[in-house]
């Protein structure tokens, strides 16, 4: 049977072995003399401790140490590394080791770093690095950083990332200044001195997407997220701004999203169209609802709405009952209910369907 794989271009060939892990686009240098050196045109590095110990006999960190030391230092500085992946969870990763990865992934135009490792800390020099367009890191930690650089980054995320406080947050997030997508989970302070942030605050201009998740004393000021299209939070500060892009918003109750501070938030989005409200750690306070008062949204875009972890308590009826009244425009309100009891969740759905709507389109789903 004919090679015709073999007789492909290089550049398709490098294309296919970037979808590998690199152990694996290394390996098919033995099949044949055309094979032996395109793996080291490869534009994406794919490192992970795990994966390349599973299986081995003997499973030494120092045997995956070397093998990354190999791969990096066998590329020509000329030869351009656009993705790099480094994820090690088997132990904690020697810092002048990270480091030297790093650093000749950045000599190299490095474009896209996705990093995971067990709490180690990374160096700062990857947040000065003018090449980078994606950066998405998980269990690390920084050192104290001074300058943040990063001009053409425009996707980040972070998943506990430890850094020193609530000011080298927003030091990061204001040294991107064309950032479009931007998703944080769980950002531990090493300090103490509690939630601090001085400074003028200023939105995040080119802002398309916010996924923000604090379990701290800290909120991000929301008015850093003044320009967004979707924005999901589980805290809220006080300085509400008009958000005039805003067309997907998901809140979760709990910490300082209440039902007033929803309301708020409701009556600053002019534009909204979807709206989600997880319940999971809703607090039992009543809703106050004055029914002279209706959001913008509600009287000519909001499209749909959805309530999650939905128990039928009297605050979730009453404000399901507000939405259905108000929204004059609405399709959809889909109640995901968290009820157990049969019986129950019946005479639930019948009131439901007793609530006047103002939308005639209006479909109620429950799930």
């Amino acid at each position: 049977m004919a090679d015709r794989i073999s007789k492909l271009p290089d550049e398709v060939l490098c294309q296919i072995l970037s979808f590998l892990p690199t152990e694996d686009a290394v390996a098919t240098s033995v099949l044949c003399k055309r094979w032996s050196s395109l793996w080291l045109s490869v534009p994406t590095l794919d490192f992970d401790d795990y994966r390349y110990l599973k299986g081995k006999k003997l499973k030494l960190q120092s045997s995956f140490i070397n093998f990354v030391y190999a791969i990096i230092l066998s590329r020509a500085l000329h030869q351009p590394i656009k993705n790099f992946t480094l994820s090690v969870i088997s132990e904690e990763c020697p810092y002048p080791d990270v480091k030297v990865w790093l650093n000749a992934a950045m000599q190299r135009q490095v474009e896209n770093l996705d990093i995971c490792l067990s709490l180690s800390t990374l160096p700062c020099s990857i947040l000065s690095c003018t090449t980078l367009v994606v950066l998405k890191l998980s269990d690390v930690k920084f050192h104290v950083f001074s300058c943040v650089d990063l001009p053409s980054l425009k996707t980040l995320h972070l998943e506990l990332v430890v850094i020193l406080n609530p000011q080298s947050l927003m030091d990061l997030l204001y040294g991107c200044p064309v950032l479009e997508d931007l998703e944080i989970d769980e950002i531990p302070f090493v300090s103490d001195d509690g939630p601090s942030f001085e400074g003028k605050v200023k939105s995040l201009s080119k802002l398309v997407r916010a996924e923000v998740f604090l379990y701290d004393d800290f909120c991000i000021p929301v008015e850093a997220f003044r320009n967004v299209q979707v924005l999901h939070l589980n805290q809220c500060d006080a300085d509400i701004p008009v958000f005039h892009n805003l067309i997907h918003m998901k809140l979760f109750f709990g910490h300082s999203i209440t039902w007033s501070v929803a309301l708020d938030m409701l009556n600053h989005c002019p534009k909204l169209q979807t709206v989600v409200f997880d319940l999971t750690s809703h607090d039992e306070d009543d809703v106050w609802l004055d029914p002279s008062f209706v959001p913008e949204c509600f009287s000519s875009h909001l499209r749909k709405c959805f309530l999650r972890d939905f128990e039928g308590l009297e605050c979730h009826m009453r404000f399901a009952r507000y939405v259905l009244k108000n929204s004059t425009s609405l399709r959809t309100m889909t109640i995901h209910s968290m009820c157990q009891n049969r019986e129950k969740e019946h005479e639930m759905i019948k009131e439901f369907a007793s609530y006047p709507r103002s939308s005639s389109i209006c479909e109620l789903l429950f799930k």
